[in-house]
C-alpha cells in the first residue's frame, strides 16, 4: 500500500508544473488507548516517510471514534 502511494507522489513531484504536494492523512482516535495501535499504524508510517520528502506537506486530520 505504501510503495504505490509513494510512487504516485514522486510522479507528481517530477511534473514540471507541480511545485508542492499536500497529503492529507486521516488519523482515527479511538476511545480506548490500546486501539490506537491498530488503527494508525499505516498512517503513521506514511506520515514519517513523507516528512523527509522535499516539497511535500503532510496534514493529518483527527477523527474521534466513539465506543
Amino acid at each position: 500500500m505504501i510503495d504505490p502511494f509513494l510512487g504516485y507522489v514522486d510522479m507528481l513531484l517530477n511534473q514540471k508544473k507541480v511545485d508542492l504536494v499536500t497529503i492529507v492523512i486521516p488519523e482515527f482516535v479511538p476511545a480506548k488507548l490500546w486501539h490506537r495501535i491498530l488503527h494508525n499504524a499505516s498512517g503513521l508510517t506514511m506520515k514519517f516517510i513523507l516528512l523527509f520528502k522535499p516539497n511535500v506537506v503532510v496534514t493529518n486530520i483527527r477523527y474521534h471514534l466513539d465506543e
